[in-house]
């Protein structure tokens, strides 16, 4: 499983993540031994799940690559930089995914600047503000407000988007989908080649995008015969009828949102 926090899932216990629940329906139902890797790591986009795909996890020789898209990993792809969140970090830049451009028909890479000061503010952070853990929960000074958003949420019976998606002018969006196609494209031709099936799980409507990043998804996946899921058709349903998928205080899946996702990928398998 290629991307990013959503995949990484340090919102909830281990076993619950979206790919050890996945690999626990897969070995229920076939005799075959299933094991499902998690390659999700925390901002990354459609750019960096190739180059993950290309330095590390093609060597497990996959028989499945899933990734989750929505806009904001297409914007990923072209934006190297990403703002501190804790208060040790607030409000410092640090260059630290590689991203990729188009010079006349060729795609390049360009490598991140500030890995090894990321690394070290990471190292920081999880000894002196997590206590060693893998997660902490959000700290929320007010509870009212909090209250009163889950009251609200609970009344309509359904989430809102996860996110409000910026709508980008239309020629920014055919730099976006070029860019972004042609990765996509690489990393199917290369798990074809080596064996292996694609699936695109598509959250965009869920992530609050425009009608046209899903449309264009759909419409590169079945002319590159490459298996996409209408994700987002999934969790709003599961939305329509009161059950939240993602934490009130961060917006990333919870519990029934993992299980979701594993569940939508597991039909996708042959």
């Amino acid at each position: 499983m290629l991307g990013d926090s959503f995949i990484e899932a340090v919102q909830v216990p281990f076993a619950d993540t979206a790919g050890q629940r996945l690999e626990k329906k897969l070995n229920a139902r076939v005799s075959a031994r299933w094991e499902v890797l998690n390659f999700g790591v925390s901002n990354y986009g459609l750019g960096q799940f190739l180059l993950a795909w290309q330095q590390h996890a093609r060597d497990y020789q996959p028989d499945v690559v899933t990734v989750m898209l929505a806009q904001i990993h297409l914007l990923r792809t072209l934006d190297r930089h990403e703002a501190g969140a804790f208060a040790a970090t607030a409000g410092r830049q640090l260059a630290l995914r590689p991203t990729f451009e188009l010079v006349g028909e060729r795609l390049l890479s360009r490598p991140a600047a500030d890995t090894a000061a990321f690394a070290a503010a990471q190292d920081a952070l999880i000894a002196n503000e997590f206590d060693g853990g893998r997660s902490r929960r959000k700290q929320v000074p007010f509870l009212l407000p909090l209250f009163a958003r889950e009251l609200f949420a609970a009344a309509r019976g359904s989430e809102p988007a996860a996110t409000t998606a910026p709508v980008l002018q239309p020629a920014q969006y055919e730099v976006l989908f070029d860019i972004n196609l042609r990765i996509l494209a690489e990393l199917a031709r290369d798990a074809r080649e080596r064996g292996a099936q694609l699936i695109v799980a598509n959250a965009s409507a869920y992530c609050g995008d425009p009608p046209l990043v899903a449309e264009r998804l759909n419409a590169f996946c079945a002319a590159e015969r490459v298996t996409c899921i209408p994700f987002a058709d999934d969790l709003a349903a599961l939305n329509a009828t009161g059950i939240d998928t993602r934490w009130p205080h961060d917006g990333h899946f919870n519990v029934a949102g993992n299980e979701a996702l594993a569940a939508a990928l597991g039909r996708a398998i042959d």
